[in-house]
């Protein structure tokens, strides 16, 4: 396979100006490519091409030339560019780090592609493998300059304050990057980040938003179609979430037994949850919604 050309991006800042300087080995295709989509121009004195800061796009860039070509950056020139680019900046100011200028490292690649390989054959949930493949990649590429085995619990203390806590991301997230780590370091030999010193946030404690009685009962009442007034009915009355809703099946309904079993829900686990008898009757209903009996039983409830 063909190596891609390597472009180095480089903030440069003179008098009341400031640019992108990019760094790259002469090559005509990419330089007509830069004169087609950017305004890029040639500098004698630096010997190289540039675009003013306020005329640069890091992510127009990214999508016009990263597919093509490597872009790159230390982490100072990058947190320079990315100060100077509204587009990434957050509702309070701060700028997000990202991976538009991250430079390739084959040896992290392949750490987090053995470690992704790991969670498939432990059987995590595809939605759990790309959270936490997400978290490592923004922590990872926070210190690039750093291999997975240098960082400390300094730089995790400095993460959390100055990445999690400067852009008011959630606790969640906070989390999340938590769990991830620890799955990725109780795997890892010879690193100065102790499991043990990975400390969670603390919890907040809030009260649940519930509904009541009679706001339960307007919401039912104020839907015509009898399937999705049982469909309804039957995530209050059980407590099931909406995958576990969508995957029922009639086999799952033990109407004799009035039980109602649900597979595989959060945490891959099976479980069965008591039905009355008059959700245990709403099922059959919604089968025929068309039915005299289904509509005169919708237009009573």
């Amino acid at each position: 396979m063909e190596r891609k050309l390597d472009i180095e991006l480089k903030f440069y800042e003179g008098g009341s100006q400031s640019a992108i300087l990019l760094i790259f080995e002469w090559n005509s295709d990419l330089i007509r490519k830069l004169k087609a989509k950017t305004t890029a121009m040639w500098s004698p004195s630096m010997k190289c091409w540039y675009i003013l800061s306020h005329e640069f796009n890091p992510v127009r860039f990214k999508k016009d030339f990263g597919t093509e070509y490597e872009l790159h950056a230390s982490k100072l020139h990058a947190e320079a560019i990315l100060a100077h680019a509204k587009s990434l900046k957050t509702a309070n100011g701060s700028v997000r780090p990202n991976s538009f200028f991250a430079k390739p490292q084959p040896e992290r690649e392949k750490q987090f592609e053995q470690f992704r390989a790991w969670m498939v054959s432990k059987r995590y949930s595809n939605n759990t493998i790309r959270v936490y493949m997400e978290c490592l990649q923004t922590f990872f590429l926070y210190f690039r300059d750093k291999t997975p085995e240098e960082i400390d619990a300094n730089d995790l203390q400095a993460f959390n304050n100055q990445y999690i806590l400067a852009n008011n991301y959630s606790i969640t997230f906070q989390n999340q990057l938590v769990n991830a780590l620890k799955l990725f370091y109780a795997r890892l030999d010879g690193c100065q980040l102790r499991i043990e010193e990975m400390e969670r946030p603390r919890r907040t404690h809030t009260l649940p938003n519930v509904l009541s009685k009679e706001e339960v009962i307007r919401l039912l009442r104020s839907i015509i179609n009898y399937k999705h007034k049982t469909m309804l009915s039957l995530i209050y009355a059980c407590g099931l979430r909406r995958g576990e809703l969508l995957n029922l099946k009639p086999t799952d309904i033990l109407s004799d037994r009035k039980l109602l079993l649900i597979r595989m829900g959060k945490g891959k686990k099976d479980r069965v949850v008591a039905i009355s008898d008059q959700t245990k009757s709403g099922f059959s209903k919604a089968r025929h919604p068309e039915s005299p009996m289904a509509n005169e039983v919708c237009r009573r409830s």
